[in-house]
């Protein structure tokens, strides 16, 4: 049985990290928190020519009830800005009510904050707590590796990881685990390995979870302020502009690294609901 499995192993071919049973539990690269941020910063290094023109017309096309309350008020301000044929008259009018919704947005994210963050909290903790758990359980499975002959060991650890790996069929798992049964301690460490990953992904679909509101809300603050920065370049007020424009920067790229705890590159968000 155990010569037939290791054949298997051997076609199948022995996994990367046969040597890190929990590699999956907490490389980043694995980790769909950090896959989604990853996917945000290299979206902002592409150019966005279609959103640069179209920001204002891009909010007013949006449904009204999708909108946060700081987009609600700055979606009022910039339909009365677009309709006007005089942009700089227009801008003087709606400058407050841009304003407004500026600080709007703000107020929804402090009680997005007030919320959420304590939940977060907990859930990255959480997320942690498995991470420390599943190295510490890696560890103990190495020590175990080096108690098995030589000549096996690598098969073992191989057939190991592939009990650990969701795309092999059950019936192949179920022929793994008849191979190991002379290495009970092996199992046991795949098996706990497995209940942490289940734990593991319960706790990455709580962070994201709050997350996500938390990651709205802040993107909210920053469009309400890109919208009035294209009111005012069509305004011809360059100089704040720039200045609000580099604000709405500055509030996603904060509320990005305090949410998801890593620093980021500048990011721009696209404008959605």
């Amino acid at each position: 049985m155990f010569d037939e499995s290791e054949r298997l192993v051997k076609a199948v071919g022995t996994p990367a990290n046969a040597g890190d049973l929990s590699a999956d539990l907490y490389s980043p690269s694995e980790n769909r928190s950090w896959q989604l941020l990853k996917t945000q910063a290299d979206a902002s290094e592409k150019p966005q020519p279609k959103e640069e023109r179209d920001i204002i017309q891009g909010l007013l096309g949006l449904p009204k009830d999708k909108l946060s309350g700081g987009l609600s008020v700055t979606a009022e301000a910039a339909r009365e800005f677009a309709e006007s044929p005089d942009k700089k008259a227009a801008l003087e009018k709606t400058a407050p009510k841009f304003q407004a919704g500026m600080d709007q947005s703000d107020r929804d994210f402090g009680k997005a904050m007030g919320d959420n963050w304590s939940t977060l909290l907990s859930a990255r903790r959480e997320v942690t707590t498995v991470q420390s758990l599943s190295m510490r359980e890696n560890m103990d499975a190495a020590a175990k590796a080096k108690e098995i002959p030589e000549d096996k060991r690598r098969s073992v650890m191989g057939m190991s990881a592939l009990l650990l790996d969701d795309a092999v069929p059950r019936e192949t798992k179920e022929h793994l685990r008849a191979a190991l049964k002379d290495y009970p301690g092996m199992l046991q460490s795949v098996d706990n390995l497995l209940k942490l990953k289940e734990r593991g992904e319960k706790a990455q679909e709580a962070m994201e979870a709050a997350q996500k509101p938390l990651l709205d809300a802040a993107m909210s603050q920053a469009a309400t302020r890109f919208v009035y920065a294209k009111a005012l370049e069509q305004g011809k007020d360059i100089g704040s502009s720039l200045r609000v424009k580099q604000e709405g920067e500055e509030i996603w790229q904060r509320a990005l690294s305090k949410i998801t705890g890593a620093p980021m590159p500048e990011v721009k968000p696209a404008l959605k609901v």
